[in-house]
């Protein structure tokens, strides 16, 4: 390489004569320690001429260009642009090509004489950092957001794409007992049908990286493997879509979350850059995070379904403890009218007395639908409250059934959150009805209790009983008071015998939920 001239070394180092400056050492000695300096800066530092040709490198500068100084001297120095001239220097931002992809690079320069002096630092690194952070980022909130499987696939391998700035991207979700594909999700020009021409490829006997992946749970770099590809008629379905992009190097990382594999990312390279070390690790790391969030988010939608089922269920019974029985008695009421309309023996007051009550049943068959239709909250359990609606249902009861019926309460209003209020209210209904249209009672009994600890209710009549062992099977009124209780982790007590029915329900109150 070409020396650089002492007077140029004066310049670069920007010395001071040690005489103007009152210095002790030699001149000398300065310039030897300038020298030191440039040749061990982490910064690259570099002279141009008039024609913005290299006269000096330092070794930092040569490595960020990945050249040596001897092989720099005396080359254009096309990779920096030439800036605008500007008081005090130019600083900008510039791109460096070159084999295993492209660096950013943060330059200034300066210019006194005929000469450019040169300082640039490589970013690279730390904007791969950023990319990353932030793949990670998005990776994180693309399960808050992704409204299924397919969608949070194809938002991931958008991410990895970005922060990489490779050519495409994809995520493979295999069948853990077949290997078949389950779900893909693609970035980078994928058809609509790929998951499809997949699973025709593994039909094949074609040999995917991701597969391998997937199944050896260790990342597979694969250099070259589109040439290859393209030679196996096994990989026919993609033959076209890799004709079109002419990918280089893939790199496939196991979907790897703490409990089991699910499947692959796989990460494909721009023709003549390859992977490092460290983009193996970051692309493992996110199928680590990937695979936690699949599996969240595939959790998450198990339980919707098993919320969606339990509120059918719960339709179910509502509709049973309410609709339901307020229709039978309609029919029922609706039925002994018309026997005495056609007999001819009733009299008018009589079956004035039964059309009233027939359309009370009618409108509480509406009050109750209106109650299922807005999410089965009884329209008055918030402004009368629950004892007050077991008083009129029982007054209900003894209009229809000929049933004498007493409710006693020793407080005025029952301090319980609106949901359980709900499910007492349904098992006091469900109990009430039981006894008042099969047990062929006299007499109907409702009692509250309120303390500090427990609230009970408790429903006592005088019919005919029955042997809980010899119940039909699936008796379904039984069945719902005892699910409704245990949402509750409430106490279901139910003594029968001949002349006495007891149903018991006793409530823990929980913190926070009043006295």
């Amino acid at each position: 390489m070409t020396s650089i001239t002492s007077e140029e070394v004066s310049r670069l180092s920007v010395l001071t004569d040690p005489e103007e400056s009152g210095s002790r050492r030699p001149t000398n000695d300065l310039r030897l320690a300038s020298n030191v300096l440039v040749k061990h800066s982490t910064e690259g530092l570099a002279i141009l001429d008039a024609q913005r040709r290299f006269l000096f490198v330092n070794p930092a500068g040569a490595e960020i260009l990945r050249s040596s100084p001897e092989d720099l001297t005396d080359t254009p120095a096309d990779m920096f642009e030439v800036p605008e001239p500007g008081p005090g220097g130019n600083s900008y931002r510039a791109v460096l090509p070159g084999a295993g992809g492209s660096r950013l690079v943060d330059v200034t320069e300066t210019a006194s004489d005929d000469l450019v002096y040169i300082a640039f630092r490589d970013r690279t690194e730390e904007f791969r950092r950023e990319k990353h952070f932030t793949a990670f980022v998005q990776t994180a909130s693309s399960v808050a957001t992704a409204s299924d499987n397919e969608s949070l696939l194809g938002e991931i391998a958008t991410c990895v794409l970005d922060a990489s700035g490779q050519a495409a991207c994809t995520l493979v979700l295999f069948d853990d007992h077949h290997g078949s594909v389950k779900q893909v999700g693609t970035a980078g020009g994928y058809p609509d049908d790929y998951a499809e021409r997949l699973t025709e490829c593994i039909q094949r006997g074609a040999p995917l990286a991701s597969l391998g992946a997937f199944s050896s749970q260790r990342p597979l770099v694969a250099p070259g493997w589109c040439d290859r590809v393209l030679d196996d008629d096994r990989w026919a379905p993609v033959h076209d879509i890799l004709r079109a992009h002419r990918w280089g190097t893939l790199v496939a990382v196991p979907l790897k979350s703490v409990t089991r594999t699910i499947g692959s990312i796989t990460l494909f390279y721009r023709s003549g850059q390859e992977p490092e070390a460290r983009d193996v690790d970051f692309l493992s790391t996110i199928g680590e995070m990937a695979a936690v969030a699949i599996v969240n988010h595939e959790l998450a939608a198990r339980m919707a379904r098993k919320s969606a089922l339990e509120e059918r269920h719960r339709i179910a019974r509502d509709l049973h403890d309410s609709v339901s029985q307020t229709m039978f008695g309609i029919s029922m009421r609706s039925r002994a009218l018309q026997l005495a309309a056609e007999g001819a023996t009733a009299e008018p007051k009589h079956l004035a007395d039964g059309l009233g009550q027939l359309h009370q049943l009618s409108v509480d068959a509406l009050a109750d639908m209106r109650e299922m239709i807005h999410h089965l909250r009884p329209e008055a359990l918030e402004t009368v409250g629950l004892i007050q609606l077991v008083r009129r249902h029982a007054t209900s009861l003894a209009a229809q059934h000929e049933i004498e019926t007493t409710v006693s309460s020793n407080v005025d209003n029952l301090d319980l959150p609106y949901p359980d209020q709900l499910e007492l209210l349904r098992i006091a209904q469900e109990a009430m009805a039981n006894a008042a249209r099969h047990s062929g009672a006299g007499l109907l009994e409702v009692t509250f209790w309120s303390d500090s600890d427990l609230v009970r209710i408790q429903i006592t009549d005088d019919g005919t009983g029955f042997i809980r062992d010899e119940k039909p099977s699936g008796h379904f009124g039984l069945k719902t008071m005892a699910e409704r209780a245990s949402s509750l982790g409430a106490t279901l007590t139910i003594e029968s015998r001949p002349g006495r029915t007891e149903v018991s329900v006793m409530v823990p109150r929980r913190e926070g939920s009043g006295v």
